[in-house]
């Protein structure tokens, strides 16, 4: 190759290196702009937009002239980087959603949870009560929070379990607590009429009325203050006319005639509020009582019910002293136990 020749090809490639060396400049200066916009994405609030924007400045990113190795690897681990972290919020958001989804499910969770526990519990009526009421409030309130889609109806389920038996436990227990004051009525009726029976047969030894005395104490208080205080009086009359005789128990005998015929009308009232047969000769008396009553209603304008049962019972215990007659007593504990029935029936 002659100088001429050799001098025009060391030119050209002179010409040629400073193009190429323009362009890798141009191109270094284009993809560290591509990394500031990616960088300036990462913060961004609106991260659909953020990554609509990085995947566009991704199919930009091209290389017309690579520089040195080393400095290409620094940009692409920049533009890397970038990019990735734009993305990673995607993943940040969605771990964090479903987080929230997981803690929300485990607020419901430990609500029935909490509900099963106080059903299972030793709690009193009014202990369950609050303590339902304060679930409820937190159902609510956790309800109100998004649970895992395929979560929402098992945990729905959870709860209405959860809640019914918290609310059957509380049934229980005041059902419970009712038949245990029915019972301690039904023992303080039968001590006054067992030491009232003593008092129509004759004097009454000291002996017997002291014991009277010490079971009556025995038997404890009723929760309503006002039966206990009527049931009080009864057992202090029949006391009364046990130990002091003379116009206590003039006055206390004077009372038997009524209180048997009250008596009487009582178990007849209660036999038909209970649809309990009555003896047939009292048939004529029965449909007497029934006409009247059922009169009395449709005056008032109401529908027949068991409306009075509570009044009627509660005058039976109290009515005394009054003769012993077992034929009265059984047909009352048949209407008795057969009200309880219907009362449960609803």
């Amino acid at each position: 190759m002659s100088d001429r020749c050799q001098k025009r090809f060391h030119a050209a490639l002179v010409r040629l290196d400073e193009r190429l060396d323009a362009e890798r400049t141009h191109n270094l200066r284009f993809r560290e702009g591509l990394i500031a916009q990616v960088e300036a994405l990462v913060p961004d609030p609106d991260l659909e937009r953020a990554m609509e924007q990085t995947k566009r400045l991704q199919r930009e990113w091209h290389t017309s002239v690579p520089g040195r190795q080393r400095e290409e690897n620094r940009l692409w681990t920049r533009f890397r980087a970038a990019c990735d972290a734009v993305f990673a919020r995607r993943k940040e958001q969605a771990d964090a959603h479903h987080a929230a989804l997981a803690a929300n499910l485990a607020a419901r969770e430990a609500i029935c949870a909490e509900a099963l526990t106080m059903a299972r519990g030793d709690g009193t009526p009014q202990e369950l009560g609050s303590g339902l009421r304060d679930l409820d409030a937190r159902w609510r309130d956790a309800e109100a929070l998004t649970v895992p889609r395929q979560a929402t109806a098992g945990i729905a389920q959870r709860w209405r379990e959860a809640r019914e038996a918290l609310v059957l436990a509380r049934q229980e227990r005041l059902a419970a607590i009712e038949q245990g004051q029915q019972s301690l009525l039904a023992g303080q009726a039968g001590l006054c009429a067992r030491l009232e029976q003593a008092v129509l047969d004759g004097a009454v030894e000291p002996a017997v009325v002291d014991a009277a005395a010490a079971e009556w104490e025995a038997l404890g208080q009723q929760r309503d203050h006002a039966m206990q205080k009527a049931m009080s009086q009864r057992f202090g009359a029949a006391l009364a006319a046990a130990r002091d005789g003379g116009a206590a128990r003039d006055t206390f005998l004077a009372a038997a005639e009524p209180n048997r015929r009250r008596r009487h009308t009582l178990c007849l009232q209660l036999e038909i509020l209970a649809q309990v047969d009555s003896p047939p000769e009292l048939a004529k008396e029965r449909m007497e009582l029934q006409v009247a009553r059922l009169s009395g209603r449709m005056a008032a304008g109401e529908r027949p019910t068991l409306a009075g049962v509570a009044e009627l019972l509660r005058d039976w215990y109290l009515c005394g002293p009054a003769p012993a007659d077992p034929a009265l007593d059984a047909r009352f504990e048949r209407t008795r136990v057969a009200l309880e029935r219907a009362e449960a029936a609803g």
